[in-house]
């Protein structure tokens, strides 16, 4: 696990590039505290630069930049190769390679050399790398399947030439003096309307986050866009028993945990007591002799669910080093200014990993994350509302409840709160035609009329369902699989997994996540919906409970589904009188629309979010954009500007092939 950064441009400028890198390097310095180094290619084309994060090969010969014995092919590389061993097993097998190191990153090195591009399809793990050819004087560089690890990239002008530059985080790519601080206001529209910057956009207008499942090849014709890996290719397609099916997903299960323990250090686990991560120390705790290091976040509010308990139940039947870590008001404001910093871009998650990061990365270095759960055995509260409308979509009255009751004076939040006790919030979805549309209202944040009110100057915005979302759907006669399709396309890589890394890699933490394994997934989305979800099963993710009967504490089965929510509503209610204040100081908010989100906030703070998300990106701006923030014209301009330089850069390559 580490942080990367890079600059490719063909003329000679090392001497004036190398003081940009470092400064990118630095900026990201906090990804690895284990060294640092730098590479310029013979002809000065090329500029790499690593942070080390020591977890595999932990000795001074898998420093990075790391090149081949004949120096044609350099690496620097953020992430883990699980498989490394088997790979480097076949390299020596197929092609006589000799390794001079224990490390995954030579492995990385020598499968690019020997495969090219084919060797994405081999790789079990998460990464994001760059890989320079010396002798076709062309960078390689790839994003793992689901988007695990970030890789940004810019293609600017300087002196009239082009400039390739990448990093971990945009905090590198700000760092410099030629990717300009423009803000694109098509992300901040995504951001308010999903509470993320889904890839390849980034709320800089100017830089582009690297789709997951995809390579880009970078040469002197420009930067050109691949895709290795699609889950709306993957068709629902096993006729295999039930028993066939919980063997199979067993063996591939254990077999991915223990390929995620691999390490030279101790690798803990995140344990919130839930069945997906109870299941995965669990496993970790039959393949590990020694106690493992386990870490869950809890808090005193009773507004909403605390799982503290039920990570005590699961830990003392697996044996656990356990570690507790409880948060408090004045902890919450505390950690804003750092937490809004370690974000590296506005989402409205993340908040709980950033807390709970910190104290796992004064232990370990490693830990272990349930994420993926979810998304693979369907175990989503709004999945089964998909079902019950698509059981359904023939019942005109169901469409007419929400506009009967909001004609009767019914608050829009009440409305929702009523569908939701009583289990008919499927209701909500039914006026979106499409399943893709179904899906993507679930994931909205601020509507597209609350959007036209809050944002008056902006041109009219409608998010486009991306087309990815519905081949998905269209593929597949098995909507139900689809949504997995789809959360591993939108929600997973846009919120969750860039979440992840950006709040834990800001405490030096490497999370690793068992059930994003590309076998794994693969295997998941070709079984038939039915045996992972039904409108009539008893608990949560029937399948995953029945692969390991006797392993998880009757605690554990027994709790009722409820996403995690840290109580930030009545945490916020301190600081919120002041933040509404400068949000109505905004010129091209409107103060009409900042009121009714207060005041929807004062009746019940955990209608929290809309507010949340204004302050989370306020932050930003405030401390990248601080200029622009009281300008009238600001969203205006953005819109006007970005439409231009998307044509710019789409002048400079910026397509996808």
């Amino acid at each position: 696990m580490c942080g990367i950064a890079g600059i490719v441009t063909y003329q000679r400028q090392a001497e004036r590039l190398e003081p940009e890198l470092r400064a990118m390097t630095k900026a990201i310095a906090h990804r690895g505290n284990n060294g640092q180094g730098f590479f310029v290619s013979s002809n000065q084309y090329c500029l790499l630069a690593h942070r080390r994060l020591a977890i595999i090969d932990l000795s001074d010969a898998a420093l990075q930049p790391m090149h081949t014995p004949d120096e044609r092919y350099t690496i620097v590389f953020n992430g883990e190769i699980y498989n490394y061993r088997e790979l480097a097993q076949l390299l020596t097998t197929e092609f006589d390679v000799v390794f001079a190191t224990s490390s995954d990153t030579e492995v990385l090195l020598h499968a690019y050399r020997c495969w090219g591009p084919a060797m994405l399809s081999k790789l079990r793990g998460m990464f994001a790398f760059a890989i320079w050819d010396n002798l076709k004087e062309e960078l390689f560089v790839a994003r793992d399947h689901t988007g695990m690890k970030p890789f940004y990239w810019a293609y600017e002008l300087m002196d009239g030439k082009p400039v390739f530059a990448f990093a971990s985080e945009l905090k590198g790519l700000l760092a410099t003096s030629f990717v300009p601080r423009e803000v694109n206001v098509q992300a901040i529209t995504n951001f308010l309307t999903f509470g993320a910057i889904n890839p390849p956009l980034t709320i800089l207008d100017r830089v582009h986050s690297l789709l997951p499942g995809h390579y880009l090849h970078m040469s002197k014709n420009g930067p050109e866009q691949h895709r290795y890996w699609n889950p709306a290719t993957i068709a629902t397609n096993y006729d295999l028993d039930a028993e066939e099916i919980k063997d199979k997903t067993a063996q591939l299960l254990q077999e991915s945990v223990a390929l995620h323990m691999r390490a030279d250090i101790s690798v803990g686990a995140f344990l919130s007591g839930g069945i997906d991560s109870s299941t995965l120390v669990g496993l970790m705790s039959r393949l590990n002799a020694k106690s493992i290091e386990t870490f869950s976040i809890g808090f005193k509010e009773t507004t909403v669910t605390n799982e503290l308990s039920l990570a005590r139940i699961a830990a003392q039947k697996f044996g656990t080093n356990h570690h507790e870590v409880v948060i408090s008001p004045q902890d919450f404001a505390r950690s804003l200014p750092d937490f809004f910093y370690a974000l590296d871009q506005p989402s409205v998650d993340g908040l709980n990993s950033f807390l709970v990061a910190r104290e796992t990365a004064r232990h370990v270095s490693v830990a272990v994350s349930g994420l993926g759960g979810d998304e693979l055995f369907l175990g989503y509260r709004y999945m089964k509302d998909l079902v019950r409308l698509w059981k359904n979509e023939k019942n005109p009255i169901a469409a007419k409840i929400i506009p009967a009751l909001a004609q009767r004076g019914m608050n829009p939040g009440m409305v929702r709160s009523l569908l939701y006790r009583t289990q008919q919030d499927w209701v909500l979805h039914a006026a979106a035609d499409k399943p893709e549309q179904q899906y993507v209202r679930t994931r909205q944040l601020f509507n597209d009329a609350e959007l036209a009110q809050l944002l008056p100057r902006c041109s009219p915005f409608s998010p486009v369902i991306d087309s990815q979302l519905a081949s998905i759907f269209a593929n597949d006669t098995d909507w139900v699989n689809g949504l997995s399709k789809a959360e591993l396309t939108w929600y997973t890589p846009g919120t969750l997994l860039r979440d992840a890394d950006a709040t834990a890699m800001a405490s030096t933490l490497e999370v690793r996540f068992p059930f994003l394994d590309p076998v794994l997934m693969e295997h998941m989305l070709r079984i038939p919906s039915a045996h992972k979800l039904s409108l009539t099963q008893k608990g949560n993710k029937p399948l995953l409970t029945a692969l390991f009967t006797d392993l998880l504490p009757p605690e554990v089965l027994a709790f009722t589904k409820h996403g995690f929510e840290l109580p930030v509503g009545a945490w916020m209610k301190d600081v919120a009188a002041t933040e509404i204040r400068r949000l109505q100081e905004i010129p091209w908010l409107n103060r009409v629309t900042i009121q009714q989100i207060s005041e929807q906030f004062f009746t019940n703070p955990r209608n929290y979010h809309k507010l949340w998300a204004l302050m989370v990106l306020v932050a930003w701006l405030e401390r990248y954009c601080a200029e622009a923030l009281y300008e009238k014209d600001f969203i205006y301009s953005s819109w006007k500007r970005s439409g231009r330089s998307r044509a710019q850069s789409a002048a400079l390559g910026a397509g996808v092939r």
